[in-house]
């Protein structure tokens, strides 16, 4: 399986800096990148092919992910933009590609891993979509091939929620990038 990990925001167009969600110390770009390195670890462990993206604008980063897999016709493709939430939830939140049933299914391993995080509440799964989802995080998969890569957004958590604080600290971080690697596994052998 080729996964694809995209951390959320950081360098954008023209160079420019995109933080994401910032909270005391917590900066959504830098958290993003820090647990999709563990994931990308633990995934090559796993026996599967990962490539992290996450600087551009995001249809650079798209057309990257889609170039990408159409180098490995017939694969199970996953791509997965990581980010942080902030606003005082305490779910976490997985959206998929609003109409693509691979990205769906994907959703719904990567919510049951994100699940058993300590502190998470709920696993929160809705299409990345202006009906009824999560209009938001369209953007983030809005040119991602749904014919051949399963997209999603990971959002494991919320910076300025005291019951996730323990999440974005060293150890969380891992925690986070093995949930998010073991539900991408868990996909990828289904």
């Amino acid at each position: 399986m080729l996964v694809i990990l995209d951390p959320g925001h950081g360098t954008k167009a023209s160079g420019t800096w995109d933080p994401g969600a910032t909270f005391e110390n917590f900066v959504e770009a830098d958290l993003t990148m820090i647990y999709a390195a563990h994931a990308a670890v633990r995934l090559a462990s796993l026996g599967h092919r990962v490539e992290i993206l996450g600087s551009g604008p995001y249809r650079e980063r798209h057309a990257r992910a889609n170039y990408l897999a159409r180098m490995v016709p017939g694969a199970h493709v996953a791509y997965v933009q990581c980010h942080c939430n902030a606003g005082g939830g305490t779910y976490g939140l997985v959206c998929h590609q609003d109409g693509s049933t691979l990205a769906y299914e994907l959703a719904g391993y990567l919510a049951v891993r994100l699940g058993a995080l300590p502190g998470i509440t709920r696993p929160v799964v809705a299409a990345a979509s202006e009906r009824g989802g999560f209009p938001r995080a369209r953007g983030c998969v809005a040119g991602i091939d749904a014919d051949h890569i399963a997209g999603c957004v990971y959002e494991p958590g919320f910076v300025d929620t005291e019951a996730h604080g323990h999440l974005f600290g060293t150890v969380g971080l891992e925690s986070i990038g093995i949930a998010l690697a073991e539900g991408l596994h868990d996909w990828g052998g289904r």
